[in-house]
């Protein structure tokens, strides 16, 4: 009985090792994004946002047999403001996340306020509750820079956030009405699109440059998806490269025709579903796939390519919104990199103890 409580040890970290396989998945997942996130080269005011917006609106309702133009999302992030609820007299400070288009775009499960409507907001939790000591305060309002906002839904997202609809109450401010104490204008640089079919991200680019005429930086966050997908299936490649080893060894140890042929096929099996799983994980982005395979200079260019893409994601400077990609990448890395780990110790201290008891006997 002693002999296989040993086992109990190895056991527990290959399971240990599957926990964080599976936290690794689901961070993973939430990589997996229906939109496409944009860095604007050169910030534009909220006034130029605006006329953007209404003339990507005048596109949409004209309709007809032109190609449909995208939907975006164009905003920005001012840190360090100052929010208040005057009937208890109490303050927070925040990051206001200014909207111009849909907020369904950059913050998820939102569509208040809808674009026009610059009385309302949004509060993330952690702003309703240091301000209202409560997360229920839908059709409250809050104040900024001594203007009232209503409150149309409270989000479950990080930090101290509010975001509202940019316009005339934030847009360029002269005379009596220019910014207080020095503050800078408010500025919008970032653009979130929805992802159409059967266009590109780099179609898409080219696309907002041409109709819009934003030069945008595109976040290559596709290619951070299969960063981290690639730490994530480290551990199950692993795993299925030791057990197809031990049964071909189990094949080459039979001494009979049947047993080599029962051994042979499972084999064969575990190969197949191994090739249909990864089928089914790895996808190959068109952008990746040269038009000659032959085109080596085409290589060296992507991976030119990739290599200021990683760069710029991690040298940019990010807004609180950005940390919900940033933690899913660091989870689906780093857990799967530790599964990795925890899966190889586990399965080198199983066959040493097998190892141990069969020269025992």
């Amino acid at each position: 009985m002693r002999k296989y409580m040993r086992y109990l040890a190895p056991v527990g970290i290959l399971a240990l090792a599957m926990g964080l396989l599976y936290l690794s998945a689901v961070a993973w997942g939430s990589l997996a994004l229906e939109k496409v996130m944009f860095y604007l080269e050169s910030p534009i005011s909220i006034t130029e946002g605006m006329e953007v917006m209404e003339y990507l609106q005048e596109q949409a309702e004209k309709g007809g047999e032109e190609e449909a133009p995208p939907v975006l999302c164009i905003w920005g992030q001012k840190e360090g403001v100052t929010l208040e609820n005057k009937d208890l007299s109490r303050a927070a400070e925040a990051n206001a996340i200014l909207l111009c288009g849909s907020p369904g775009l950059v913050l998820e499960g939102c569509q208040v306020p809808v674009q026009g409507d610059e009385e309302g907001c949004v509060l993330s939790e952690e702003a309703a509750w240091a301000l209202f000591g409560s997360s229920q305060v839908a059709g409250k309002e809050v104040s900024y820079r001594e203007a009232s906002y209503t409150i149309r839904q409270v989000l479950p997202i990080r930090g101290n956030i509010i975001a509202f609809q940019a316009g005339k109450r934030q847009g360029s401010r002269t005379g009596s009405q220019a910014q207080p104490d020095g503050e800078a204008e408010e500025t919008l640089n970032r653009v979130t699109a929805k992802k159409q079919e059967g266009i590109s991200s780099r179609s898409l680019s080219a696309k907002l440059a041409m109709q819009c005429g934003l030069s945008v930086r595109m976040l290559d966050l596709e290619l951070l998806r299969g960063i981290g997908g690639g730490f994530m299936l480290l551990a199950p490649v692993t795993a299925c490269g030791v057990f197809f080893v031990i049964l071909l060894r189990q094949c080459k140890g039979q001494k009979s025709l049947a047993g080599k042929a029962a051994m042979a096929g499972a084999s064969l099996l575990l190969a197949g579903i191994f090739f249909l799983f990864l089928k089914g994980q790895v996808r190959i982005p068109e952008d990746y796939i040269p038009s000659r395979w032959s085109d080596f200079s085409f290589w060296t260019g992507l991976w030119q390519e990739k290599l200021e893409a990683v760069k710029f994601l991690v040298g940019m400077e990010k807004a609180e919104l950005d940390y919900e990609w940033v933690d899913g990448f660091r989870k689906a890395a780093g857990c799967g990199l530790f599964a990795e780990f925890l899966s190889v110790v586990g399965m080198v201290a199983m066959n040493a103890f097998r190892a141990e008891d069969s020269n025992y006997f």
